[in-house]
């Protein structure tokens, strides 16, 4: 009975402490999984698939900004330095590639703009009769419809953009 009782606390003791050691491993491992993030999310960053106006790309950002988060917070850590710092870059990377599709869209929309009002003007002198009253219109018009056609695409990126302008980096961005 003694010997049974004895193995028994043992068991229960042992038990304890196996619950114990998996909840350390999983707050270890939660505390890891900002770290590992940082493969993952390059991997995602530099494959040929991602486009900024992606479903992915924004939600892609903001685990990146929570992990630099993270890091920061958590200077302690064995090599947090070298992880924000090659957070931070992958961050750098991520925004110039946004500022790059920005650019992109208001300039193809400028040469859709510019070609319309070509075409308008080559037409206007034909008509040299109607040439003003067409030209300013039409002008106005085109302009108009272009670059609305063009806001869809940068209106929520834009916005979350905006949300994020309390950081510097979203700051320089905007």
């Amino acid at each position: 009975s003694a010997n049974t009782s004895a193995l028994h606390e043992a068991c229960q003791r042992l038990v304890a402490e196996k619950t114990r050691l998996i909840e350390f491993a999983d707050a270890l491992r939660q505390k890891l999984n900002y770290f590992d993030e940082l493969d993952k999310v390059s991997a995602q960053f530099h494959a040929a698939t991602l486009k900024v106006g992606s479903d992915n790309f924004l939600p892609l950002l903001k685990r990146l900004d929570e992990c630099i988060a993270y890091v920061a917070s958590n200077p302690q850590y064995a090599d947090a330095a070298v992880y924000a710092m090659k957070f931070r870059q992958l961050q750098s990377r991520a925004l110039g590639v946004v500022k790059a599709y920005v650019a992109n869209v208001l300039k193809h929309a400028s040469a859709q703009v510019l070609s319309a009002l070509e075409e308008q003007a080559k037409e206007n002198v034909a008509n040299a009769k109607d040439a003003g009253k067409l030209a300013q219109g039409a002008e106005t018009s085109i302009l108009n419809v272009r670059f609305r056609a063009s806001a869809p695409e940068l209106k929520s990126l834009m916005e979350e953009m905006e949300r994020q302008a309390n950081r510097k980096e979203y700051k320089q961005l905007l």
